[in-house]
């Protein structure tokens, strides 16, 4: 098991800090706004929960033993706060509006709060992926006419995978109930999703786990394209239903 170094669990509880202002924020707001609450509560849970599992005396910075905190810790713990993120910037973007100009303000200030520290702790090349892959992709889509061909060939080599590993299924291949943590990586890869294979085997998601995804499971794992969550789950519906 690899360690975060003293400057790495530093900034790791620096974001926890951030975080737990950011959750403060959300539950003022909520006491208010219903909606918030229903959108925004089960993220808020599992920030929680991970972060009072990882750092357990992280009220008291300078408590805190660095060479204690593992890599697969910080993982965790990006993971969980990068879906929080997601969703309430999704939820402030949106038609949401609240009555207090004083709430909102404070809302995307914890935001930025934590974008901040999320964006140090990406100088960590392997925790890089995980915290920057929100900011991935979005100026492609934004992009002109030569974004749209690179766009169009990636689908169509997707398609080609995808039809790929249907063909190697229906010819004798195991039922994905009986897949294991490769074949699901392989399957990923079929989809073109290939970046998320060490996501998925870090959580040691199988076949039998991967039939039971739901949205809300892909968001928690902080996945949060729309089209990549549209993709998996279709691709799940379609692995589940080959005989």
């Amino acid at each position: 098991m690899e360690y975060l170094t003293d400057e790495e669990s530093l900034q790791l509880q620096r974001l926890a800090q951030a975080t737990e202002t950011l959750i403060d924020r959300i539950r003022e707001a909520a006491k208010t706004h219903r909606a918030i609450e229903q959108e925004l509560a089960h993220a808020v849970n599992g920030s929680s929960l991970a972060l009072s599992e990882a750092l357990p005396s992280k009220s008291s910075a300078t408590t805190g033993s660095p060479e204690f905190l593992s890599r697969s810790t910080a993982v965790e713990v990006s993971v969980s706060v990068k879906a929080l993120y997601n969703e309430t910037q999704a939820l402030l973007e949106g038609k949401l509006q609240l009555d207090s100009p004083q709430q909102e303000d404070g809302l995307r200030h914890a935001l930025s709060a934590v974008s901040q520290e999320m964006q140090k702790l990406s100088s960590a090349h392997w925790l890089a992926p995980i915290v920057s892959s929100s900011e991935e992709g979005m100026s492609q889509e934004s992009s002109g006419s030569s974004s749209k061909g690179s766009l169009k060939l990636r689908l169509s080599l997707a398609k080609a995978k995808k039809e790929k590993l249907q063909k190697q299924k229906s010819s004798g291949a195991l039922p994905v109930e009986n897949w294991g943590p490769e074949d699901v990586a392989a399957w990923l890869e079929a989809l073109d999703l290939g970046e998320y294979k060490e996501l998925f085997m870090r959580h040691d998601i199988q076949g039998s786990e991967l039939v039971l995804l739901e949205r809300r499971d892909l968001k928690d794992l902080g996945i949060s394209k729309v089209g990549h969550l549209k993709r998996i789950l279709q691709g799940i519906k379609d692995a589940s239903s080959q005989p």
